[in-house]
């Protein structure tokens, strides 16, 4: 293979490993975020804290839903058009448990939403309102977690050209480390991801945001320590064979 040759084909091994690994972080951390028992805690909790509660009321509102099911051949009462509480789960809790059974209908109304399109066809048919609801569905939760195993297998096939492509162990830990440090820089952004968002909107979003940062931070910096020791093994090993050559 000629001079030129590996150059070319190492920056780009370089580039597609950057790219494919960065993409099959982000899938890896969507697929776990994405989770129904991730993300729906996080939702409950921002419902509850803008629902009022009153003792009465939902004493009231307990014995409506009640009623309302004694009807032959009712399992489940409507609130809203695809969001409905059910039956059962209302008469084995109590009161002020009712809040919580809403937040959850209205999650899992979301969540579950059918569509009739695939992912990626929804993601480039659908309108942008439309769209951006799809991402944190069942639906994508799936697609991520099939969409990290393909890049992480490009992120290898990348790897590998990498290798062939470089002449020295050095220069391949290097470059290896140089490429995971890129793609782990975003763990940067999660300590300050609230400080990027407006008050009102930082506050609201407190709770998903926090599961954001727990699930996604830990992978990035994982993945950026990694690049660190790469670079530094490389540098020393470099550092090493210059000197075996001048003795």
């Amino acid at each position: 293979m000629s001079s030129i040759a590996r150059k070319f084909g190492k920056a780009f091994g370089v580039m597609l490993f950057t790219l494919f690994l960065s993409l099959a972080m982000l899938s890896y951390s969507l697929a776990e975020f994405t989770k129904y028992g991730a993300i729906e805690p996080a939702f409950e909790q921002m419902v509850l804290e803008k629902m009022p509660v009153n003792k009465a009321d939902l004493e009231g509102q307990r014995k409506t839903v009640l009623d309302y099911c004694k009807q032959p051949g009712i399992t489940e009462m409507p609130i809203q058009e695809g969001v409905a509480l059910q039956c059962a789960d209302v008469s084995a809790s109590t009161a002020d448990q009712l809040p919580k059974l809403m937040a959850k209908a209205y999650f899992d109304s979301i969540y579950y939403k059918p569509f009739s399109c695939s992912f990626v066809k929804c993601m480039i048919t659908l309108p942008s309102d439309e769209r951006s609801s799809i991402i944190l569905t069942d639906m994508g939760n799936r697609f991520y977690s099939k969409a990290w195993i393909y890049l992480l297998a490009a992120a290898i096939g990348a790897a590998a050209l990498l290798f062939i492509c470089s002449n020295t162990w050095a220069s391949r830990l290097k470059s290896l480390g140089f490429c995971m440090f890129i793609a782990g820089t975003p763990y940067f952004m999660f300590s300050f991801l609230k400080k990027f968002l407006p008050a009102d909107v930082a506050s609201q979003a407190s709770p998903l945001i926090d599961v954001i940062v727990k699930t996604l931070s830990p992978k990035f910096l994982i993945v950026l320590i990694t690049g660190v020791i790469l670079i530094i093994a490389g540098f020393g090993m470099k550092y090493i064979f210059k000197k075996e050559e001048q003795t």
